[in-house]
């Protein structure tokens, strides 16, 4: 695989705390605004823009892209970002409470993932993939990472990361989610060129968490990128974390039933394609059991035999058991991307929210899944599949303003 060391943009240190912020995606325009009112420094007023507007202004209004572009722009001639001397690699670890990961800013090819080397599992929404297109292209930067795995080789790269990690970090900060980011620069241009080496030996990356960001970076390649990596545009910025580093948590659902339809006979439906029990709890213990709650009770189902597809790696997953065996027949859900009769709930920690959703009677029923596991996401890709929508759920998320990666240099 091809990666290119940067000349990445970034907050000098003294700063880097009040820059960082939540990634554009998980926060909302409400949330967002909070948090550039208390904090001028944020970098939610770069991918975020809108939170300074009035609400007439529409979040996807050409003034937004303008506003971003001349508040980058002003936090460079401030010095609040600053750009490194040289093309570099920036090596990031991640500490939270059960776990840590550490993985390698870098750029990686358009062209690759064109051709499919970089390897995505689920489809974009066109309108949110048409705003960061519009925002990369306005603010002439790609202000958030995309979140790669790959597969290690044999001969890893420990020996170059850790002789790295030993001297003073750059940054080493905590996030309000209580996760540790600790970054170093990889400057030494032999270790650079050990670093490339090494990658082109990796057959493929999977894309984990962004899929709109390289989709944008990718539209732009198109109109303005060329095929031979002379120009900036032929790149994206990425962070590759080796896949057995990364945490997959469920996302699960929460659904309304149909017009006419109770309790009784949601379970019956339930009833003909899996076997149904008692549970006292929503975590599911392994692949292939789903918890349910409605109607003040907690169960267990399971997939009745002969139904499950054991072979095609797609058909094994639950959340496409849950999908074609539960949401569309018993539910009538058809398409849970345009349906207005399910939601979404992500994260570790969302038992108590299934349930609030729907005690407070905003939903009817909910689900609680195991964890896509990495191999299963990698064979699926591997395979030509694309996952049902929110398959999956990575944390921690990464920052962002850490590093930028800018078009004009």
């Amino acid at each position: 695989m091809i990666i290119k060391p940067f000349r990445g943009i970034r907050p000098v240190s003294d700063m880097v705390g009040k820059v960082q912020s939540p990634p554009y995606d998980v926060v909302e325009r409400r949330e967002a605004r909070e948090i550039v009112s208390s904090n001028r420094f944020s970098f939610l007023r770069i991918t975020r823009a809108d939170a300074e507007l009035g609400d007439e202004i529409n979040e996807y209004d050409s003034i937004v892209y303008k506003k971003a572009r001349e508040n980058f722009l002003d936090f460079v001639e401030k010095g609040i970002l600053v750009t490194d001397p040289t093309p570099c690699f920036y090596i990031l670890k991640q500490r939270w409470e059960d776990g840590e990961r550490t993985g390698i800013y870098a750029l990686v090819s358009c062209v690759e993932y064109n051709t499919g080397k970089i390897k995505k599992h689920e489809l974009t929404r066109p309108e949110k993939e048409k705003d960061r297109t519009r925002h990369i292209g306005a603010v002439r930067a790609q202000t958030g990472p995309v979140m790669l795995a790959y597969k290690r080789n044999e001969r890893g790269l420990e020996d170059i990361v850790s002789e790295v990690m030993e001297r003073k970090p750059v940054y080493n900060f905590e996030d309000e989610t209580g996760v540790q980011n600790i970054l170093w620069i990889l400057s030494d241009s032999e270790k650079v060129k050990v670093v490339e080496k090494y990658f082109e030996g990796i057959d493929s990356f999977y894309i984990a968490d962004g899929h709109h960001r390289a989709a944008s970076a990718y539209n732009l390649w198109k109109e303005y990128g060329s095929r031979n990596g002379i120009s900036p545009f032929d790149y994206f910025l990425a962070v590759l974390f080796p896949a057995d580093e990364l945490c997959v948590y469920p996302y699960n659902r929460v659904a309304k039933f149909p017009d006419g339809y109770g309790y009784e006979d949601i379970l019956e439906g339930i009833r003909r394609n899996f076997y149904l029990r008692e549970a006292k709890d929503l975590t599911p213990e392994r692949k292939g059991e789903i918890k349910v709650y409605t109607n003040d009770r907690m169960f267990s189902i399971e997939l009745k035999k002969g139904l499950r597809n054991t072979v095609d790696v797609l058909k094994n997953l639950d959340v496409f058991v849950l999908q074609e065996y539960l949401l569309k027949p018993v539910l009538k859900i058809i398409d849970v991307r345009s349906s207005d009769k399910v939601a979404f709930v992500s994260g570790k920690d969302s038992e108590l929210m299934l349930k609030e959703l729907v005690d407070s009677g905003e939903y009817d029923i909910a689900f609680s899944l195991y964890p896509v596991s990495m191999g299963d996401l990698m064979k699926v890709t591997d395979n030509g599949y694309l996952m049902p929508p929110k398959s999956t759920w990575f944390e921690p998320k990464l920052r962002d303003g850490v590093v930028t990666y800018s078009l004009n240099l």
